[in-house]
């Protein structure tokens, strides 16, 4: 069996204290509506965002062994 290497997760903290972690920058941005480039860009900047309805987020890297599996969104 392979042994992943990488356990980062893109995550997207909202100010409420919701989080939706993500296995790849482009499914982070599928969720978001935005472009890849758009979610990689945050990331290296870490902006506070805003979403269509309002909602005020943030998008890091965090390291995914330390988060349970069912949490994770894939």
């Amino acid at each position: 069996m392979k042994r992943k290497e990488n356990n980062n997760l893109v995550s997207i903290n909202y100010s409420n204290g919701t989080a939706f972690y993500y296995t790849s920058m482009n499914r982070a941005a599928c969720k978001l509506g935005v472009a890849t480039a758009s979610v990689k860009w945050a990331v290296e900047h870490g902006n506070v965002l805003t979403d269509v309805e309002g909602k005020v987020f943030t998008i890091g890297i965090v390291d995914g062994s330390e988060i349970p599996y069912k949490l994770i969104n894939n």
